[in-house]
């Protein structure tokens, strides 16, 4: 008995697994357009990306902790996105 739960916890690990490569392959193919229809201005929209926050799938820019490549400002400088130029510091 202890074998066979043992396998079912082994191929329910493997399940999880494939899903959750599932749910992240799809995460990365409809990022650009998911953030693109939420960016206020669709020039900027390049500068978002899609990221999961308590469980929900939210589009975040480049000025969010949760980007994947943040920009950071020094001296309290705040970062903004702008349509021509992308982020910057002010």
């Amino acid at each position: 008995m202890e074998t066979y739960y043992r396998e079912k916890k082994i191929y329910l690990k493997h399940q999880i697994r494939d899903v959750v490569k599932f749910v992240l392959t799809l995460e990365l193919f409809f990022s650009p357009a998911v953030c693109k229809r939420s960016a206020e201005d669709e020039d900027v929209a390049d500068f978002y990306e899609i990221v999961t926050v308590d469980g929900v799938l939210t589009c975040v820019t480049v000025c969010n902790s949760l980007h994947s490549s943040p920009k950071r400002c020094f001296n309290n400088g705040l970062c903004r996105v702008y349509r021509f130029t992308g982020p910057s510091c002010e």
